[in-house]
């Protein structure tokens, strides 16, 4: 809505939060990576309306209150405890019924056979400590948002992806 103010969690190139720009009162532009931060902030020089946060791995304290976050192509890097993390960051930062979306790639569609599979298999034999493509358990993710006080709106299912939009729920289920 243009009355939003957004996290791009994630930001990477800055191409998303280009195209939502207009359609928002702020934009966050987070990233973990200063060389993304650069890059969005050439991307997105034109816009007024972006403000730029270099953050800590599974921190975001030093990110304002914000009505909507997504994070598009960041969790399916990301392992259970990390995506725990982010959660419970995101809801820490979201006002309350503030909406959120994301996506991980679901175990569920896991083929071995597949060229996307066998992709990052070559590359994980290549260097094991590289960052990849995890896949997750849509269940254990729903739980887990559900636990830490976010009401699962809706989830879609695509050929691998599975893409989660919630909204913070009133009050908390665990102590966070």
């Amino acid at each position: 809505k243009k009355t939003d103010t957004v996290i791009d969690l994630g930001v990477g190139p800055g191409f998303i939060a280009d195209y939502l720009a207009n359609e928002v009162e702020h934009i966050h532009c987070v990233d973990i990576n200063s060389d993304f931060i650069q890059l969005a902030k050439s991307t997105l020089r034109h816009r007024a309306n972006i403000t730029y946060h270099l953050i800590q791995h599974g921190k975001l304290d030093t990110v304002p209150t914000v009505s909507a976050i997504y994070a598009n192509g960041v969790f399916m890097l990301f392992n259970h405890y990390d995506i725990y993390q982010y959660l419970i960051e995101c809801y820490k930062v979201l006002t309350i019924k503030g909406r959120m979306m994301f996506d991980i790639v679901n175990d569920g569609f896991l083929d071995v056979m597949s060229e996307r599979w066998q992709h990052h298999n070559r590359l994980h034999q290549l260097d094991p400590h590289e960052s990849m493509v995890i896949y997750n358990n849509k269940n254990v993710i729903t739980r887990m948002c559900q636990k830490i006080g976010f009401d699962v709106v809706k989830t879609i299912d695509d050929k691998e992806h599975t893409f989660f939009v919630l909204r913070k729920r009133v009050q908390t289920v665990i102590n966070i």
